[in-house]
């Protein structure tokens, strides 16, 4: 009985440090995701709530507020798809849609232009991912472009008569160049940041270009139609 006592306890004290020391491997590692998760929620969640804010949205300010707004949108659903906070992430673009839209005194105007270049944008987004060019990373309905690249297109649209609004000045043929050039630069920054699969060759940034060369005009001319004179 006593051999078999200290066989027992032997085997205790064998196994129980190797428990411990697997706990140990394993807790940081897990308090470090959840401190990175809790970080980049800070960082999507809080900003949007204070750009939100009315007081300071009046004047030749919220041509800026409207510039930052879309530059926090744009990382927020890129970082979120890349560290799985794509709630979180969509739930900041929709706050600041809805922001715009509810101080901006040509609400209607600006909702009908968000609708054309959302659904432009799906059409182009959809079919590029269709044809191997770029894969999106995120939620998908029915094989299409992915929610939060949804969202980017609505808040692009809300810049194009404030931010962006002087490409309307722009000769027809400059912005065809500039979307060629930036369209191609954002897919790129989005994937490197882990929103997107795509190989960066030859082919695939000239189909890039190219959509981008026709998408840029197209969505510059509806505003220009649908633009005002008092924007805010």
């Amino acid at each position: 009985a006593g051999k078999c006592c200290a066989v027992a306890s032997v085997g205790v004290t064998q196994t129980t440090p190797k428990v411990s020391q697997r706990e140990h491997r394993l807790k940081p590692d897990r308090l470090q995701r959840l401190h990175q998760r809790l970080n980049i929620m800070a960082v999507i969640v809080l900003p949007s709530q204070l750009i939100s804010w009315r007081a300071p949205y009046n004047g030749p300010m919220r041509l800026w507020f409207n510039a930052i707004g879309f530059q926090l949108g744009w990382w927020a659903c890129v970082l979120g798809v890349a560290h799985d906070l794509q709630g979180p992430a969509m739930v900041c673009a929709v706050i600041l849609i809805v922001a715009h839209l509810g101080t901006c005194r040509h609400a209607i105007e600006e909702a009908v232009l968000m609708g054309a270049v959302v659904l432009l944008g799906v059409v182009m987004d959809s079919a590029l991912q269709a044809a191997g060019i770029i894969t999106f990373n995120g939620w998908q309905i029915l094989g299409l472009s992915p929610v939060w690249l949804w969202l980017i297109w609505a808040l692009f649209a809300l810049t194009l008569n404030h931010s962006l609004a002087w490409l309307q000045r722009w000769p027809m043929g400059w912005t065809t160049v500039l979307g060629a050039v930036l369209g191609p630069v954002s897919y790129g920054a989005g994937a490197q940041s882990g929103g997107a699969e795509l190989q960066a060759s030859v082919a695939n940034l000239m189909w890039l270009a190219l959509a981008w060369a026709v998408v840029t005009p197209m969505v510059v001319v509806w505003a220009r139609r649908l633009g005002h004179d008092d924007r805010f």
